[in-house]
């Protein structure tokens, strides 16, 4: 008798649960990375063992610093993953991040503290890149949306903890809060089992269709039905998992998919989220907030964590290219109007802080909201649904290693920006991107809600581009 099961039959245990809480120890881990340099330049600046003042150099390079050790853990962790498995690749990748934060402990001098932002930058790049590809290869289609989301809302909850450890503690013993995560983590791989579509890839059938009960249960009578779904996904036109040709990533129906992805990377960069959180204190002051510097970064860190959970239960019911599309939105229309402000404040000072001092609060507000409910965490997850399964490793790292990338240039060039094109300027800018980026959503962007793998596979195979001229059933 034929299974009746297919993957989108796939139950939701317990067992899947715990594996996915697992893997977002990797995000929140990686949001330590990117929380940790704001609480601690603080306390660096009245430090006697390694003392670095606030708006020096120095202290740019504490900031910045991670981007390029996340740039190369983000090209190189996709082959990692690939050659020896999402599950071991992650073990390391926590040994790694334990060892910088160990080193950042133990710092004596400013190298020291440079040497250990590289080292964990390179583990938050990655995380970045291994971790919603092990979520989105473990879970069911129904929940693959809600799961996959899990990943940034491990990024803000990882900020928001520097950001409240960091109020009360100095920057030795935030660090030491860090550490514990990948501890955690490591210890924990050890009790999950490995990526059934990487155990297919490698010719592994009875270890993945072993993994595959253990995430579904062995009352579920579909698992050798997902299991031939997935081999098929693996293989190649000859049946055989061989490995990656260049020309096979070039093909369209590889191509479309990784433009896509690569494109939402861009976009999620040029968003104008750095510059917003980078004026976070000083939007607070000019609306005449008495808040300290860390109170304020909190109270973001915290409206990030309630906007995500609103994505992380929206993704599989509004639909992926809803909330891109409300996201991208909401953010020009609050950069907008935060560029008015700005220029308003610039021309007519007394006016815009006695008459205006709430609009830049609300603004920032609505715009953090729109961009963590949307362009927060749907980039990541649709990167882990598109990109094809045979693919994986050099289409993620690419994605991957270009977000990072994007990162740094937009953090390293807006000073200049600043000075360039002032304040009200850069919001409009970042606008006018917004903007762009709505159209491309709207008109290039599939939906993949309730989708499995191979369904989406499958559509970009028929030589789907433009959603608007032929929409996915």
């Amino acid at each position: 008798m034929e299974n009746p099961h297919t993957p989108e039959d796939a139950p939701t245990t317990l067992r899947l649960f715990f594996a996915v809480c697992v893997a977002a120890l990797g995000p929140l881990g990686m949001g330590t990375v990117l929380g940790y340099s704001s609480p601690a330049l603080h306390s660096l600046a009245n430090s006697t063992r390694v003392h670095v003042e606030e708006n020096s150099p120095e202290a740019s390079w504490i900031g910045s610093i991670i981007n390029l050790g996340a740039l190369v853990g983000g090209l190189t962790g996709g082959f990692l993953a690939d050659g020896l498995g999402r599950r071991v690749s992650s073990i390391l990748n926590c040994a790694c991040l334990a060892v910088g934060w160990a080193i950042i402990i133990g710092a004596e001098a400013i190298w020291m503290l440079h040497l250990g932002r590289i080292i964990t930058g390179v583990a938050a790049g990655a995380f970045s890149m291994i971790i919603p590809f092990y979520i989105a290869e473990i879970s069911p289609p129904a929940v693959r949306g809600m799961f996959g989301s899990v990943f940034q809302f491990g990024v803000v909850l990882g900020i928001a903890l520097m950001y409240a450890v960091g109020i009360g503690l100095d920057w030795v013993f935030t660090a030491v809060v860090a550490i514990v995560i990948p501890a955690i983590m490591f210890i924990a791989l050890f009790f999950v089992p490995e990526s059934p579509y990487w155990l297919m890839k490698k010719n592994r059938r009875a270890s993945a269709k072993k993994a595959m009960a253990w995430l579904r249960g062995t009352d579920y009578d579909g698992i050798d039905t997902e299991c031939e779904v997935i081999f098929n996904l693996v293989c190649s036109d000859t049946g055989t998992t061989q490995n990656v040709s260049a020309k096979e990533v070039c093909n369209g129906s590889t191509l479309r998919p990784l433009v896509i992805s690569l494109l939402l990377m861009v976009f999620q960069q040029w968003s104008g989220v750095n510059a917003v959180l980078f004026y976070t204190s000083s939007i607070f002051e000019r609306a005449g907030s008495s808040l300290s510097p860390n109170v304020s970064t909190l109270i973001i860190g915290v409206v990030q964590i309630l906007a995500t959970v609103v994505s992380v239960l929206l993704s599989d019911r509004a639909g992926r290219r809803v909330l891109l599309l409300l996201s991208a939105l909401i953010m020009a229309v609050s950069l907008a109007a935060l560029g008015a402000y700005s220029k308003v404040a610039e021309v007519r000072p007394d006016y815009a802080k006695t008459s205006l001092s709430w609009l830049p609060i609300v603004c920032l507000v609505v715009y953090i909201s729109g961009f963590s409910i949307g362009y927060g965490p749907i980039p990541w997850l649709m990167m882990s649904e598109i990109i094809q399964t045979r693919t994986k490793a050099v289409g993620g790292s690419i994605c991957t290693g270009i977000n990072w990338l994007n990162s740094f240039i937009v953090t390293y060039i807006f000073n200049s920006m600043l000075t360039n094109l002032q304040t009200y300027g850069c919001y409009w800018l970042y606008t006018c991107i917004c903007i762009v980026n709505f159209i491309f959503v709207l008109l290039v962007v599939p939906e993949t809600r309730g989708k499995s793998l191979e369904q989406i596979q499958r559509y970009f195979e028929r030589g789907h581009f433009v959603y608007l001229l032929s929409k996915s059933k």
